[in-house]
């Protein structure tokens, strides 16, 4: 009886010193700092005080709105062209 309940109490400190020592890591794990980051939003302006700013997304805009302009000039002056040259020959 008695060495059943010594086993007993040896397990029970046993467990209660494994159980102190995940405390002490787990409390050492809350020290270590953490670096959050901001994820990126391509919708949002730089925010660096400047009058006209603007946000990856408008800047594909107006980037793609260039380019289809540029394309419809480029188609506009070569229909002029073929036109000038069906007049002249």
């Amino acid at each position: 009886m008695e060495e059943a309940a010594k086993r007993m109490h040896d397990e029970m400190v046993a467990e209660q010193a494994r159980k102190e020592e995940l405390i002490r890591q787990i409390r050492e794990l809350e020290k270590i700092p953490i670096q959050r980051t901001k994820g990126f939003d391509p919708t949002e302006a730089g925010s660096h005080g400047l009058m006209v700013e603007m946000s990856v997304a408008e800047l594909r805009e107006r980037l793609e709105l260039n380019r289809r302009k540029l394309e419809q000039e480029i188609d506009f002056k070569r229909e002029t062209n073929l036109a000038k040259k069906e007049r002249e020959g």
